[in-house]
């Protein structure tokens, strides 16, 4: 029951990807030639409707996306989605969540990092808010350029495609 609406958004935006729910995630590692990895943690801790949300609980979480990545080299993009407070220092943080995510990235090998908050329809997502997408590589691909693919209508690159993608529900 919990990641539906993550799980309908991976699968609207990113339709031939496989997408890993709350168990298979933890068994599963990603694919040997995965070459791009979308990840859309649970927002409930950091979103605004939650009066009593525990950011700390999503990092705890988000630990196991890391030990994945680290087990993954051929991780090139990894594509990031979830609320503006992500971004937000939160009560009871010394640190964002974000900030968080991205030195761990960086402890992995990804040293380019971009990011836009924009409404959900142009994200993909079905509900009428804004969004953070962020887009991180290992340097091969600039970011922006990630991010315009992400969100463009354009045709996917079969090369790129035919190394495989794999989704994450944190």
């Amino acid at each position: 029951s919990s990641g539906l609406h993550a799980t309908a958004v991976l699968r609207k935006r990113f339709p031939d990807c496989v997408v890993l729910g709350p168990e298979s995630r933890k068994q599963q590692r990603y694919r040997a030639t995965a070459a791009m990895l979308t990840v859309t943690p649970i927002c409930t801790q950091h979103s605004g409707l939650n009066a009593d949300g525990i950011p700390d609980l999503t990092d705890e979480t988000l630990r196991g996306v890391f030990a994945r990545i680290g087990s993954a080299p051929s991780l090139e993009v990894i594509a990031f989605e979830n609320v503006p407070n992500f971004l937000s220092l939160l009560e009871g943080q010394e640190r964002s969540s974000y900030s968080l995510w991205v030195a761990e990235l960086e402890a992995l090998g990804f040293t380019e990092h971009a990011f836009v908050v924009m409404p959900t329809a142009a994200a993909g997502d079905l509900h009428r808010r804004s969004r953070i997408l962020s887009v991180h590589t290992r340097g091969a691909f600039h970011p922006a350029a990630a991010l315009l693919r992400l969100v463009s209508d354009e045709p996917a690159n079969p090369e790129t495609e035919a190394r495989g993608a794999a989704c994450s529900i944190a």
